[in-house]
């Protein structure tokens, strides 16, 4: 009887006289009044007053959102850093593919991208540049 009165913001007493009443759905166990949550809601639901709520579009309020785990907060950060590093590659590509410089300097890489996303790119740029090199050498460039 305490959970109803506290679901219905009602005391106790009035929610024993109104299940002796029958006017709210309710069933004796033994010495002890029983009630389904989803007989208390339906009854609710036909005992409401104002506007219908079934017949709007969009909630009232805006659902709220559950707060984030620990593992979405890390998963969103390796995906914020994945976009990062494809973008710094994008760059470093773009900035390769540029057939008039022969001289490719890394600081605006690092400027615009950080130090460590840059470390990230050793190997590639280390390739990148032997690549050229070479490209270079042969007389394709």
């Amino acid at each position: 009887m305490p959970q109803v009165a506290g679901y219905l913001a009602m005391k106790e007493r009035t929610i024993y006289d109104w299940a002796q009443s029958g006017k709210i759905p309710a069933f004796k166990l033994g010495a002890t009044w029983r009630f389904r949550l989803s007989g208390t809601d339906a009854w609710l639901e036909t005992h409401r007053t104002g506007i219908d709520v079934s017949s709007l579009r969009a909630p009232l309020i805006p659902r709220a959102q559950p707060p984030l785990t620990g593992w979405d907060v890390l998963r969103q950060k390796e995906e914020a850093h994945q976009r990062l590093l494809e973008a710094c590659r994008e760059e470093i590509k773009k900035i390769i593919r540029d057939k008039s410089r022969n001289v490719f300097v890394i600081d605006q890489i690092t400027y615009q991208f950080g130090v460590d996303v840059v470390r990230e790119f050793d190997a590639f740029l280390n390739y990148c540049v032997l690549l050229v090199y070479d490209t270079h050498q042969r007389g394709y460039g």
